[in-house]
């Protein structure tokens, strides 16, 4: 699945949901990583670290080709997106964002018998004060994109946001129209799709419409995300 981002616009209607009186139930989904196993590949998520660079560098310049297209910037080239001072830009960035409750940054990682690569991203972003909204977008490689990996990978993320101290009160994924396959992940775990975003984003420099898709933070669908990434 690959859900890109979206400038975040506030979200009305806004109901509160009994949020906070049933986030103990999964106060104790907060380890510092989450694994596992696909296959014969063991997958863990966690916080990114300042020294996952060259993994990070080596997988989206491995795959460059494939990212590009709808992960690329029209101001830099792919390459310049990967370098080291481009990571610390990030690297940075991401940490400030996140102490400030406006990011949740996570690396994915694959272990199989040829060692440990980093197989992508799976963030919640660009989180808006007034809805209390975050956007959630991934990146994968190619050989887990149409896999069920990267299913797992953003229900972990999303439980996480909406169990956190100061939870989210929705999560939102702008997903193409010209991608369907992520649709029946997205309802399994409680988005409703709610609009199509004309030209929303371009992808090989052609503006393309985006489903946006909306999970609310309630009961119903934190217990439906603990059961589909096997929390206890």
């Amino acid at each position: 699945m690959t859900v890109n981002h979206v400038q975040n616009k506030p979200l009305v209607g806004i109901r509160q949901s009994g949020i906070h009186e049933h986030i103990a139930e999964a106060e104790a989904f907060h380890p510092d990583f989450t694994t596992r196993t696909f296959g014969t590949s063991r997958f863990t998520i966690r916080v990114p670290r300042f020294g996952d660079f060259e993994q990070w560098r080596a997988t989206r310049l491995l795959h460059g080709s494939f990212l590009a297209p709808a992960f690329g910037e029209a101001a830099r080239t792919w390459h310049e997106l990967n370098t080291p001072s481009a990571w610390i830009e990030k690297y940075l960035n991401d940490r400030r964002l996140s102490k400030r409750g406006l990011s949740y940054p996570h690396l994915l990682f694959e272990a199989s018998h040829s060692g440990t690569t980093v197989a992508g991203e799976v963030n919640i972003s660009r989180v808006d004060g007034l809805s209390n909204a975050g956007e959630l977008s991934i990146w994968c490689t190619p050989s887990i994109h149409r896999s069920e990996v990267t299913g797992w990978a953003g229900h972990v993320v999303a439980l996480r946001a909406f169990t956190r101290t100061v939870p989210l009160r929705w999560v939102i994924a702008p997903v193409s129209v010209d991608n369907p396959r992520p649709a029946k992940g997205l309802a399994l775990a409680g988005f409703e799709r709610t609009a199509t975003l004309r030209r929303q984003r371009d992808y090989a420099g052609q503006p393309t419409d985006h489903h946006l898709w909306v999970c609310e933070n309630t009961h119903r669908n934190r217990i439906r995300l603990q059961e589909l990434i096997g929390t206890p």
